[in-house]
């Protein structure tokens, strides 16, 4: 068979199950209207441990306090990758020994885009997480389905599986999809006509930032504010437990300002930018060149990494590979700052990073000026944002943070502690499962 027959071939298939899956779900809409309340979740992701990306600990985060809020849940995900990272089988080892977690499995066909329109993750993925759920909740069905997304194939599929079983439909953008300024998210024409099917099915939708949840009522005219609320992202208290001894791993040096980034270094979170006006300080302070130590501990993409290696002082520079959840949060707690990219790109976002960050205690260093991430650092006291392009005023915060005592920051703390305590995990959960509540 040749390539090209088989991707026609490939193409009429998902075509035939987009035409089964319409016509199994057709009764959703009668379904839902007399569907009762069991306090059974499903959740819908396709990142799951031990598959690990920065989106997944909101997931992860559910199924560890559903019980405690009285909920059962069922987590439906994409299939696992071949060779989990430690990082990702020590999440897997922390979930609840009893969850029920149903798994895709691998679709091994390749459609043609011309004759198949494109959707983020992929459209074929639906049908194999629709199966999957079938497979899982046919016997057990939710009075709730909650897609979490990206990528975002993972929305229509919730979509089809609330349609199914007639349960209520909660969308939770952890990111945006197609007003998403960032290349985390593979958008068409396709994708804003799902998006806006599955805004109208929603029961419920949940966005991450008080500036997504605007931003999408401005795009969609539809989309009804009533029915929208923001759910935070937050931080983990038991990651924040002291390690182990045999876990325990130095990263300050006697007499070095150690300023860290602790997590991946992704296309949308490049250094250059901020490399290029400590540069310009580093040729004015030899002194300063002498105490600061840059690390960085995590994944870094090829443009980071070509941007650390044409730094000129890259002798300052340390990189450590990936390491588990105690140990990142370990070496933020022992680092002098912590440094964030804070770039236009940005601005509607708050990672959750930036919450562990402010959990671990050094003061932060924000590279890029505005957002929600400036307007918070700035609102906390909680360190330095420094406008890009400004050396000088990189070159004092720096002396700043130097110099100054750290009872002068602990003192400042007292805002920051109240804030975390009101944004931890299960809060952030607890209002998800109360906003489920309020379906019925």
């Amino acid at each position: 068979m040749t390539k090209f027959v088989k991707k026609i071939l490939d193409t009429l298939l998902v075509y035939g199950w987009w035409l089964k899956l319409e016509k199994v779900t057709r009764d959703g809409t009668q379904k839902r209207h007399f569907q009762s309340f069991n306090r059974h979740l499903a959740l819908v992701c396709w990142t799951f441990p031990p598959n690990l990306d920065a989106g997944v600990y909101r997931p992860v985060s559910i199924t560890k306090y559903a019980q405690e809020f009285g909920w059962k849940i069922s987590v439906i995900c994409g299939p696992i990758t071949k060779n989990p990272s430690p990082a990702g089988n020590y999440l897997l080892n922390s979930l609840p020994k009893d969850l029920k977690v149903e798994r895709a499995r691998n679709t091994i066909i390749d459609p043609s885009y011309k004759l198949l329109p494109k959707l983020d993750g992929g459209f074929f993925n639906v049908f194999s997480v629709f199966s999957a759920a079938r497979r899982s909740l046919d016997r057990n069905p939710p009075s709730v389905v909650m897609a979490t997304g990206p990528p975002f194939q993972i929305f229509v599929a919730g979509y089809y599986i609330a349609k199914f079983f007639g349960a209520k439909a909660v969308f939770d953008y952890r990111d945006e999809w197609t007003e998403c300024p960032l290349n985390i998210v593979s958008a068409g024409i396709f994708d804003r006509v799902w998006e806006r099917l599955c805004l109208e099915w929603a029961d419920k939708c949940f966005f991450a930032t008080r500036s997504q949840l605007e931003q999408q009522l401005m795009a969609f005219r539809t989309l009804k504010r009533d029915k929208c609320r923001v759910i935070p992202n937050g931080w983990e208290p038991n990651d924040f437990f002291p390690c182990e001894k045999s876990h325990y791993e130095k990263v300050n040096r006697k007499g070095h300002f150690i300023i860290s980034y602790i997590g991946r270094l992704s296309d949308y979170a490049l250094p250059g930018e901020f490399l290029t006006d400590l540069e310009r300080v580093f040729d004015r302070r030899k002194d300063l060149l002498r105490r600061i130590t840059l690390c960085f501990t995590g994944e870094i993409s090829k443009t980071a990494s070509q941007q650390l290696k044409n730094f000129a002082y890259n002798s300052v520079v340390e990189i450590v590979d990936h390491v588990p959840k105690p140990i990142a949060t370990l070496r933020m707690r022992q680092s002098s700052a912590l440094l964030l990219f804070n770039h236009q790109n940005l601005h509607r976002y708050v990672p959750g990073k930036v919450y562990e960050y402010l959990a671990a205690g050094p003061p932060l260093l924000v590279s890029g000026a505005g957002g929600e991430i400036g307007s918070l650092i700035e609102l906390l006291e909680a360190g330095f944002v420094i406008p890009i392009g400004n050396s000088e005023l990189l070159e004092k915060a720096l002396d700043d943070l130097i110099l100054v005592r750290d009872i002068d920051w602990r003192e400042k703390r007292q805002k920051r502690e109240e804030w975390l305590r009101q944004h931890t995990r299960g809060n952030t959960v607890k209002a998800m499962f109360e906003g489920f509540e309020s379906l019925f």
